[in-house]
């Protein structure tokens, strides 16, 4: 090998080396755009789905359970008296 292909070597080879930092650059950007993000969207909706005495989405749900089986409660009250009501009126 003379010296004009060895300069032609260690220039492909530094052109190669260029392009795998830039590619590598590429991707961590990538991933700091769009996966990153991804990931903590979706931590943040996961966090809603727990949990955590008093704010997240699933405390609301509980709460919303919990009222509508007292109001449940309340109906069926409403509709004994009701129902009692019009027996003692077909009584009289």
């Amino acid at each position: 090998m003379d010296a004009p292909q060895i300069h032609d070597i260690l220039i492909m080879a530094g052109q190669i080396s260029a392009a795998i930092i830039a590619i590598s650059g590429a991707i961590a950007i990538l991933y700091r755009l769009f996966f990153k993000k991804m990931c903590d969207n979706i931590d943040k909706i996961n966090k809603e789905l727990h949990p955590n005495h008093g704010t997240s989405l699933r405390d609301a749900i509980d709460r919303i359970a919990d009222t509508q089986e007292d109001l449940k409660i309340e109906v069926e009250k409403i509709q004994q008296k009701i129902d009692n009501h019009i027996i003692w009126h077909l009584d009289k």
